[in-house]
């Protein structure tokens, strides 16, 4: 019997989902909502996970109006209880979070940085400037209508131990995305960028998540709707084909498996909070996938990880 247990965040609630590959289920349950959109996860270092929600539907709008937006909270994946953990006023828009050490790193697509908290005291302890890294073929003027936000930088990745390693930094970038590929050290503010060594390109449109592992750059296309597992060769999985396009976003992988979470797309905002939520499970050996199931109508999914196993997207 083969089973997953992970932990999903979508625009309106963070799933708690057990899978039977054997028998080719999936069961699933709420554990928290109300918070507006849910987004990134990562694991707290202490049995727990550190959690992202906006308090913000797809409009914008505040969706509870007794606490703060925007905030970190810590989840307890067992019940479902949160607990808040960091909030700053800088901090806007939340996307993907990765822990290192005892450092929180945020993407902040708001003003195209990375932003670090030390996770013992909450405070802010860095703030880099991720566009001055953007190499001069890549650079644009701003967005019409994300005029703060000009490359959308959404996901982190991270391979390295208490010295220090590689840092990758993907930007969905409007349309054809990006990723900056740093050597970074770990000081008493967290990871520092000592140089950028690398640009990778060609990753698909709209792109989220990114990881390397096993010599192999993994990022979804999200747009494209396609799995990117860059090696050797480019290889690129084409995830279920609906009746509507669909927006891969959620990547998790661990020894034997590949997990994609997947939404649709619609241009009526709204439609993308109340719209199905699926997950596809590819075989990590043959880069096959094995199973689609449905998780019901939670909105388009946000980030995944897995907690039955280890997760080799969130090695922090």
């Amino acid at each position: 019997m083969v089973q997953i247990a992970a932990i999903l965040t979508t625009f309106s609630a963070v799933l708690s989902v057990e899978l039977d590959l054997t028998a080719g289920k999936a069961r699933n349950a709420v554990i928290e909502t109300g918070k507006g959109i849910y987004f990134g996860l990562t694991r707290d270092g202490a049995g727990g996970l550190l959690l992202a929600a906006r308090n913000r539907d797809a409009a914008g709008r505040i969706r509870a109006r007794d606490i703060g937006t925007d905030i970190i909270y810590t989840l307890d994946p067992r019940t479902g209880a949160t607990t808040p953990r960091i909030a700053h006023p800088e901090l806007a828009d939340l996307h993907q979070i990765r822990r290192i050490g005892r450092f929180l790193c945020v993407v902040q697509g708001r003003f195209s940085r990375l932003m670090l908290f030390d996770l013992h005291s909450g405070a802010l302890t860095r703030m880099i400037d991720l566009a001055a890294f953007v190499p001069a073929h890549l650079r644009h003027g701003p967005v019409a209508g994300h005029e703060d936000d000009l490359y959308h930088f959404n996901s982190i990745g991270w391979s390295g131990d208490q010295n220090g390693g590689r840092l990758w930094i993907l930007a969905h970038n409007w349309g054809d995305s990006f990723a900056l590929e740093f050597a970074a050290v770990l000081d008493e503010q967290g990871p520092a960028l000592v140089e950028l060594i690398a640009v990778h390109e060609k990753l698909g449109r709209a792109a989220h998540d990114i990881a390397r592992i096993d010599e192999t750059l993994f990022v979804l296309d999200s747009a494209g709707g396609q799995l990117i597992a860059r090696g050797a060769t480019d290889i690129r999985v084409d995830l279920p084909r609906q009746s509507s396009p669909i927006f891969a976003r959620g990547l998790a992988v661990t020894a034997s498996h590949i997990l994609v979470s997947y939404g649709f797309w619609s241009s009526e905002k709204f439609a993308r909070i109340r719209s199905p939520t699926r997950l596809c499970v590819i075989n990590r050996a043959g880069l096959t996938p094995i199973g689609d199931f449905d998780l019901g109508d939670h909105g388009n999914s946000s980030d995944i990880t897995v907690i039955s196993e280890p997760d080799f997207c969130d090695v922090g």
